[in-house]
């Protein structure tokens, strides 16, 4: 018996701390967003073209985009981190992992008005990023998701999450195998994100 409380005791010890070790680390990831999003000024010149059409139009081409130019290239191993993205919209080839796609999304984003996150999720076997923005905090009107299905088509998902509905920049169904953790905010706050999200 005594064995057996010592063994839970410990347990929970070592779960706390692997718990604080995780926090920590996320913490620490995310301070590093708010630099590496990019001012609205800056990105003029990418978005330019679209300039007299509705935002969420523009929003849709601006992901097209940069979905049609973008080339993934991952990080070192052991070294994840949001690069500037300042450097990627001067590039004339646009690469980088997921979360610098993502950080590119979420100041597009920012830059067009909408209130948008990062999101961190995992499945089995690898850890993913994604952007997403606030659609609205009442249920979209079925004439709202046939626009954005006209302009987004099965480029994005959608999720609801307590009472708050977002669009989410990934094709559909593509997000099933993760399970979301953690949300980063535009200052690089984070909130835990456990078992709150359906993904449709």
């Amino acid at each position: 018996m005594k064995k057996l409380f010592l063994f839970s005791f410990v347990f929970i010890w070592f779960s706390a701390c692997q718990t604080k070790q995780e926090k920590e680390r996320i913490e620490n990831y995310a301070s590093a967003l708010p630099q590496a999003l990019i001012s609205p000024s800056n990105l003029q010149s990418f978005m330019q073209k679209s300039q007299a059409l509705p935002r969420i139009q523009r929003l849709a081409i601006a992901y097209r985009e940069l979905r049609s130019v973008w080339t993934e290239v991952a990080d070192p191993k052991g070294n994840d981190h949001f690069r500037p993205t300042q450097g990627v919209f001067n590039r004339t080839k646009m690469y980088g992992d997921c979360e610098d796609f993502s950080a590119s999304m979420m100041s597009i984003s920012l830059a067009l008005g909408f209130q948008s996150h990062i999101v961190l999720g995992e499945s089995n076997t690898t850890g993913h990023a994604w952007t997403e923005v606030q659609l609205s905090t009442q249920k979209p009107s079925k004439k709202l998701m046939k626009m954005l299905e006209t302009y987004f088509q099965d480029s994005v998902s959608f999720t609801q999450r307590k009472s708050v509905y977002w669009m989410q920049f990934s094709p559909k169904n593509s997000l099933n195998p993760y399970t979301p953790h953690y949300i980063i905010e535009k200052d690089g706050k984070v909130t835990s994100l456990f078992k709150n999200a359906s993904t449709t």
